[in-house]
């Protein structure tokens, strides 16, 4: 399909998929394409860098797929169809893999904050993925050098804070992840016992968080 002026132009998410190809940057939001900035060096790698972690963990403990930008998640329900920097989808929800998108909400997303996406990646994307039925959600931001873990509980996605030695996890269980099983170390924010920088171990190139 030839592109048209995304300005005035609205457009099924079937129209966006045919319209939109591996090197437009845009999300299908309510029938609108929103176009984004192209993402720095920073952000590249530390998405590079979270995808290979997670992918060799999946591949080892063979749970599913994991997958990078550019491929969509679609939202159907809520009109939304958005590209994460990476999504995990557990082997019994492969089946909803299309070639281009995901139909339906990711066991696990990772959005690396940027400029431009704070906003969205705090907020109007959060709310998306609590009533899209995401399953776990990490906010990884570079500049603020810490990372945000949220999972599922019924209905909410609701924020998950570090044990005693510093740490989130799935009760050991590796077969946990997307369903309460966060397998990185560090604090999603700042709090009482909390190590400086906790949450960084995610982010590559920052300093280790410390331990007390």
């Amino acid at each position: 399909m030839e592109k048209r002026d995304i300005a005035v132009t609205r457009m099924s998410y079937k129209e966006f998929l045919a319209w939109c190809d591996e090197d437009t940057l845009a999300e299908w939001v309510d029938g609108e394409v929103v176009m984004y900035s192209p993402a720095s060096r920073r952000h590249q790698e530390v998405q590079k860098f979270i995808l290979g972690l997670l992918d060799a963990y999946v591949r080892i403990h063979d749970l599913g797929l994991v997958l990078g930008a550019p491929f969509q998640m679609y939202l159907e329900p809520l009109k939304r169809g958005r590209e994460p920097d990476v999504l995990f989808v557990r082997k019994e929800n492969l089946g909803r893999l299309r070639e281009t998108y995901l139909e339906g909400p990711a066991d696990l997303v990772v959005e690396v904050v940027s400029g431009e996406s704070r906003l969205r990646d705090y907020g109007e994307v959060l709310a998306e993925y609590e009533l899209g039925g995401v399953g776990e959600y990490w906010i990884v931001d570079p500049e603020r050098n810490e990372v945000r873990f949220f999972q599922r509980k019924g209905d909410r996605l609701i924020p998950i804070f570090p044990d005693e030695r510093g740490g989130i996890s799935g009760g050991g269980d590796p077969r946990a992840l997307g369903q309460g099983g966060v397998v990185a170390r560090g604090s999603p924010s700042a709090g009482p016992g909390r190590p400086e920088g906790a949450g960084s171990d995610l982010i590559p190139g920052y300093p280790k968080a410390s331990s007390r």
